[in-house]
C-alpha cells in the first residue's frame, strides 16, 4: 500500500510504502505488525514536518494491522531518517536488522508499541 504526500501544485512531495503483514514482501514484522518499507521526501521538502505528517497519516489509517507494533527499514547509511524514528520514539530492535546481499544494502530496524500487549527489546 502506498502513500503520497502532495503539494497544492501536485508535485509528489513525500511517498511512503507499507507492507501488508500477509505480503511475500514481509521481512520481520509478525502478523498483526506492519512494516513501513519505503518513506522518501522530496530534498526542498525536507525540515517542514511532511515526513513526520506522513507517517502519522500512515499510523491513522489502521487499514491492515492490529496496532501492536510497526517496522521502519532505513537503510543503514540513511541518518536523518534514523533521527525521524527515534524522534517520533520508535527505537532499534538490532536483533530484527536485515541484509539484501546481492544488493550490498543493510537495514536497521525500528519498532514502536501501539498498544501494550508486546514489549519492544531495549
Amino acid at each position: 500500500m502506498s502513500f503520497l504526500a502532495k503539494a497544492t501544485t501536485g508535485e509528489v512531495l513525500e511517498w511512503a510504502i507499507c507492507v501488508r503483514p500477509t505480503s511475500v514482501a514481509r521481512q520481520v514484522a509478525e502478523m498483526d505488525e506492519a512494516e513501513l518499507h519505503l518513506l522518501a521526501v522530496c530534498p526542498k521538502s525536507r525540515g517542514q514536518g511532511v515526513a513526520t505528517a506522513l507517517v502519522a497519516s500512515v499510523r491513522a489509517t489502521g487499514l491492515f494491522f492490529s496496532g501492536t507494533s510497526r517496522w521502519f527499514f532505513p537503510p543503514a547509511q540513511m541518518l536523518a531518517a534514523h533521527r525521524l524514528y527515534e524522534r517520533l520514539g520508535y527505537r532499534r530492535d538490532a536483533k530484527h536488522d536485515w541484509a539484501r546481499a546481492h544488493y550490498g544494502t543493510s537495514y536497521l530496524v525500528y519498532g514502536k508499541l501501539l498498544s501494550s500487549s508486546k514489549v519492544l527489546p531495549s
